[in-house]
């Protein structure tokens, strides 16, 4: 998914370009039930974030 994010992407003539933060969690490692597995891939999602786009961070 990152490397396909990471392409340039022309809309309405403009060049743009798009990056990604992906969070991750397991099953059962991460949580127990798949509200708490939601919060924990929030929290990996917030963690790739800070590093600056097209990251992806596994809780």
């Amino acid at each position: 998914m990152l490397d396909t994010v990471k392409n340039r992407v022309t809309i309405s003539g403009a060049n743009n370009h798009l990056s990604a933060s992906i969070g991750t969690s397991l099953y059962p490692d991460s949580a127990k039930d798949g509200s708490s597995l939601l919060k924990q891939a929030n929290i990996a999602m917030y963690k790739a974030k800070t590093t600056r786009g097209n990251r992806y961070y596994l809780k």
